[in-house]
């Protein structure tokens, strides 16, 4: 609860690193069946405050993220949502913006420059998102999702949605090319 008054402590996750979690090198990246573990680390550990005050705005924070053995360097974040920020509290999963080409142009994870990455705060299920996509896919171009898990700076905060963005690379995707308007 972020509006209702201040929340209880929330015990920190399991530590976990690199060498605890399979890999999938070279397999899509929203691949049903597979739940991608991505590590970010911060330089500072105020990381959630700084984010929060940089919320809504075009500030990026630098930080490291490695997954399936691959390390990319300065990928900006960014607490993401309206209702998935206000409505949760400090400490508590927050939905989370991903650029990896914010320095590199080049940078991108299995041909992707952008993660969006959804607590699913209003649904249980982790599901609503995830399946709703995979059916409208038959019928019309469609994001595609599926579910990560989330790890800063050591500790896990858990599984969440990763959908892809509504960007150049979904155009490309869905139309075979990125050229026209959105």
């Amino acid at each position: 609860g972020g509006r209702g008054g201040p929340a209880e402590p929330v015990p920190p996750g399991p530590r976990l690193t690199p060498a605890d979690v399979p890999q999938y090198a070279g397999r899509p990246l929203y691949e049903a069946g597979i739940v991608r573990t991505l590590f970010l680390e911060f330089e500072d550990e105020d990381w959630e405050d700084e984010l929060a005050a940089f919320y809504h705005t075009d500030v990026e924070l630098p930080a490291t993220l490695r997954v399936d053995g691959r390390t990319y360097s300065n990928v900006g974040v960014q607490f993401r949502g309206n209702s998935s920020f206000f409505s949760v509290a400090k400490g508590r999963k927050r939905s989370l913006s991903l650029s990896l080409d914010h320095v590199n142009d080049a940078q991108a994870l299995e041909g992707y420059r952008a993660l969006t990455l959804l607590n699913a705060h209003s649904d249980p299920t982790f599901l609503r998102s995830v399946l709703y996509l995979d059916i409208v896919k038959d019928y019309m171009p469609a994001l595609k999702a599926n579910h990560a898990r989330v790890v800063i700076n050591g500790e896990s905060w858990g599984i969440y949605v990763n959908q892809q963005r509504y960007n150049k690379d979904f155009l490309k995707d869905a139309y075979g090319n990125d050229a026209g308007i959105r």
